[in-house]
């Protein structure tokens, strides 16, 4: 059966494009960069299962021990195509900072005696329907039981922003993993769920009920259905574009990062003659012309208007040529949106069907409902099938036609 995870989940809310590189045609990209956060979480997440696996066998390291094996862990793991994003910082400080974490967390919770173990690393899986055929998979970092029968979920997060109780609250991550345990173990009354903010020294708590994790279970399945109907083809999985585009692994190949991408680190001459870069930067002149002209009605804002319409036609058939959605300039940035729109008979244009379709609608019982709606309110309305009359759906299903829609925008430079 087909299996899903939190991850796997929130990647196609994030950005449907992005899961589509990631799980639908698995996109090798060769020679990625490692993300410093990744190996910094990484190796604290290591440190800590070290130190539960030597409680667990009955020892409890000291503070100057984990710390030591906490370096032992990064040196091992350290290589020099790791990339570090962060003005003022470099491995050193990072070490130091992986060191805090750890440190700070021995510190809160030793000697580690609030409850017993179950499983590091505890996998669960189990089925997300009730019909056993699409099922759910994730991993705990530490799963443990108290002396009142409580069980406690427990994550271990290097976030730089530490989040709300309400953020938390809705969080769903750790509440998958408890509809889990409780299917592997039945017999469970309680659980709470714990994310250690290691950069903090915080812990947030948050329990749920079983209404909550019903409807957590329905919202997952939902996102499913959406990811099912998306099929196999690139375009049905939309570009969301937003501030996580700077740490997505496949800027290279996205339709709203590639130009940036590609021109990033060209020689200045190059630079300054690639195609992409030459029409923004033609345009946002012509732009600007028309701006110092506006108001004004003279001959050569007619002659500005037709070079900004060639500079269009250009950018796009360039930007369509190349698979891109964004397209970089020296300070501005050109954003190409297609969509496709819903169409319905024009009386301007097209007045044999017009009439067909009004005189079907007037003979409906539909009449009423529709007679005051413009051509936009009627769009509105077809993209809402679940909520309409199927006859009135199979009537409007008979004129609709579905064009493709282009518009372009300019704006400054992201960021």
């Amino acid at each position: 059966m087909p299996t899903y995870s939190h991850s796997k989940i929130e990647c196609f809310r994030n950005c449907p494009r992005q899961y589509y590189y990631r799980y639908v045609v698995k996109l090798d990209l060769p020679d990625t960069p490692r993300q410093v956060a990744l190996f910094f979480g990484s190796r604290c997440h290591d440190a800590l299962e070290w130190l539960y696996k030597q409680v667990m066998t009955g020892g409890v390291p000291s503070k100057g021990e984990t710390l030591t094996e906490f370096n032992r862990l990064w040196g091992n793991g350290w290589g020099e195509d790791i990339v570090i994003q962060d003005e003022g910082m470099d491995e050193q400080k990072y070490l130091a900072l992986g060191e805090l974490c750890v440190g700070n967390y021995y510190d809160a919770h030793h000697p580690f005696d609030d409850s017993i173990t179950i499983e590091l690393e505890q996998m669960v899986r189990f089925d997300l329907n009730n019909e056993q055929d699409i099922g759910m998979v994730g991993y705990i970092d530490r799963l443990a039981k108290d002396d009142d029968g409580v069980w406690h979920i427990h994550d271990y997060k290097t976030n730089k922003r530490l989040p709300t109780q309400a953020d938390m609250d809705s969080n769903p991550q750790l509440a998958y993993y408890e509809i889990g345990i409780r299917q592997m173990w039945p017999s469970i009354k309680r659980v709470e769920l714990h994310w250690h903010f290691l950069r903090f020294g915080e812990t947030i708590t948050s329990t749920r009920t079983a209404q909550q994790l019903a409807d957590l279970r329905n919202n997952a399945l939902g996102t499913i259905a959406d990811i099912d109907l998306s099929g196999k083809e690139e375009g049905a999985f939309e570009t969301n574009e937003t501030g996580l585009c700077r740490f997505c692994d496949y800027q290279s190949v996205c339709p709203i990062m590639k130009h940036e991408v590609r021109v990033n680190g060209l020689p200045i001459n190059a630079y300054k003659n690639e195609p992409g870069i030459k029409l923004v930067n033609a345009l946002a002149e012509l732009k600007a012309k028309k701006d110092e002209l506006k108001g004004v009605f003279t001959l050569q804002t007619n002659e500005i208007d037709d070079e900004i319409e060639q500079i269009q036609e250009a950018l796009l058939e360039y930007a369509t040529g190349e698979g891109m959605s964004v397209v970089q300039g020296d300070e501005l940035e050109v954003t190409i949106r297609t969509s496709e729109k819903a169409v319905f008979p024009r009386k301007t244009s097209q007045l044999e069907q017009y009439t067909k379709f009004e005189n079907l609608l007037q003979e409906s019982p539909f009449w009423d409902m529709v007679s005051s709606l413009d051509a936009s309110a009627l769009r509105t309305l077809w993209k809402q099938p679940d909520t309409l009359n199927p006859e009135l759906c199979q009537i409007l299903g008979a004129f609709v036609q579905v064009e493709e829609e282009t518009k372009m925008g300019i704006r400054g430079k992201r960021s």
